[in-house]
């Protein structure tokens, strides 16, 4: 949940899609997840962190390891599991 409040915290800030204007727009906690899915693919070397599906979605330690070359790691690198694909990737995958 931390990496996904992180993310939401990041949109907020860099307000993509005006989202920091619109949020008190939002009524339901499905209006901000649909919001944050189309925030999502502009934020390419961070997209992993808004996956709803928490199973799907990335670690710090992968987050970590992707962005930072594993700067900041506190487990060991080899503990970590490489970053789950997403559903578009998987789809494009099953089709080739």
């Amino acid at each position: 949940m931390d990496v996904w409040s992180l993310f939401v915290t990041i949109a907020w800030t860099v307000d993509l899609n005006k989202f920091r204007q619109n949020l008190h727009q939002f009524k339901t906690v499905q209006e901000v997840h649909q919001a944050l899915s189309a925030v999502a693919p502009k934020m390419t070397n961070i997209s992993e962190m808004a996956r709803l599906d928490p199973d799907m979605r990335a670690s710090a330690a992968q987050m970590l390891v992707k962005c930072f070359d594993g700067e900041g790691l506190s487990t060991s690198r080899n503990r970590v599991p490489p970053l789950s694909p997403s559903k578009l990737e998987i789809t494009e995958a099953e089709m080739h």
